[in-house]
């Protein structure tokens, strides 16, 4: 399509119907605008793909400095300023399988509790025999206990403010370095590790039951390789999103949301093609998602320029209302053929150039309709020149 139709349907795009939106005033719902086509789209994700053994649960931040009542300063963030997401995607492939946005605090302005572990057993719908990957924001022991019972494991870290940290795994300091304590339960594994002088790492896992330890010197314990390897999974996909992206400067956050919902569906697409096409990952070495992205680019662009290409001219034709297409090419017995008008040309006013007035270098596009002749505005009045006017009056 041309760049002035891309932006006009850019700045008049929608994704609901604002007069139902105040109407609905009781179930109020600050996603409200773009709310249908992401519950549409977040109920597809988990159709095309099977994650691997692990997946990594963690947040998004969608770069947004416009107005929003659920934007979020987070200064760890490369955006810093933005929408945020809480993202579960495969550890292995970086499949996004599923996804839920952060609105803020409650009705009220009261803050949402246990919120990690709630956005962990929504996320997690629909899994059965895997393991999920999590930091400390979202690790408790009351958590693992209810992934256990949905059949799937845990391991993260966690903050050493929670009360079912015994009290002997969080004694740093004179310790030596690189030194383990272990605490087991039936099915639950806890493990604190000195990494650093006077600072330990606490990492829980209901997969792992054992005391397997590294190579000396850092002696580095199996939970904490898992952990290590497993994490990435949803920073990946921030990497490779922002790498190539849609995204456009917009002060409306829908079609922020919009954006990210395009990437990550690209993203999500190329994965799928390359879990079923081998042999195309075989022959592409280098620049595989780049090539992916330019064929599926011209794949959904081709039936659009078909259109035009075959374009025959047809207009709707005036009258009871419905639009009624009539060929252009097919002209009444007898009429004349319709030429297309001559492109406008610039050129100098004919008056001022002859009058040698100081304004003569300004170049214009108007012209005379009876004496064909480009005039500048001060000799021009409703499509005809000042001498063809006095012409009219003295006729």
């Amino acid at each position: 399509m041309s760049k002035e139709t891309f932006q006009k349907i850019t700045r008049i795009i929608r994704f609901d119907d604002p007069t139902s939106r105040r109407n609905n005033c009781d179930n109020f719902d600050k996603f409200t605008p773009i709310r249908n086509l992401w519950d549409k789209w977040v109920e597809l994700l988990p159709m095309y793909y099977n994650p691997s053994e692990c997946v990594t649960l963690d947040e998004q931040l969608l770069g947004f400095h416009g107005r929003c009542s659920f934007r979020q300063y987070m200064p760890s963030k490369p955006e810093r300023y933005g929408i945020k997401f809480w993202m579960l995607a495969c550890s292995k492939s970086c499949y996004v399988w599923n996804m839920q946005p952060y609105l803020g605090k409650l009705p009220g302005n009261q803050p949402e509790r246990n919120q990690g572990q709630r956005v962990v057993l929504d996320l997690v719908t629909g899994l059965k025999g895997h393991n999920v990957t999590i930091d400390n924001f979202f690790s408790s022991f009351e958590l693992g206990q209810k992934l256990l019972e949905k059949n799937l494991t845990m391991v993260g870290t966690m903050r050493k403010n929670k009360r079912s940290i015994p009290a002997k795994l969080l004694e740093c300091k004179k310790v030596p370095v690189y030194t383990s304590n272990f605490a087991f339960t039936q099915n639950t594994t806890l493990v604190s590790y000195i990494g650093r002088k006077d600072k330990c790492t606490v990492v829980q896992s209901t997969m792992h039951h054992t005391m397997s330890t590294g190579d000396p010197p850092k002696r580095l314990l199996e939970i904490i390789e898992y952990y290590n390897k497993t994490k990435g999974g949803v920073d990946t996909v921030d990497k490779m999103l922002s790498t190539y992206s849609c995204k456009r400067k917009t002060n409306r956050w829908p079609m922020a949301v919009f954006s990210n919902i395009v990437d990550i569906s690209a993203l999500n697409a190329l994965i799928v093609w390359m879990s079923v096409n081998k042999d195309w990952v075989d022959s592409q070495n280098k620049g595989r998602r780049k090539i992916f992205l330019r064929e599926l680019g011209l794949s959904l662009a081709k039936p659009y320029m078909e259109h035009r290409k075959n374009y025959t001219g047809e207009i709707p034709s005036r009258g009871s209302g419905n639009l009624v297409m009539d060929n252009a090419d097919s002209q009444p017995s007898g009429s004349q053929p319709q030429h297309p008008e001559p492109p406008k040309t610039r050129a100098r006013c004919h008056y001022c150039v002859s009058e040698k007035k100081h304004h003569s270098e300004n170049k214009t596009e108007l012209t005379c309709v009876m004496s064909k002749k480009n005039v500048c505005k001060r000799n021009h009045n409703r499509n005809i020149c000042i001498e063809c006017l006095d012409n009219r009056k003295n006729v």
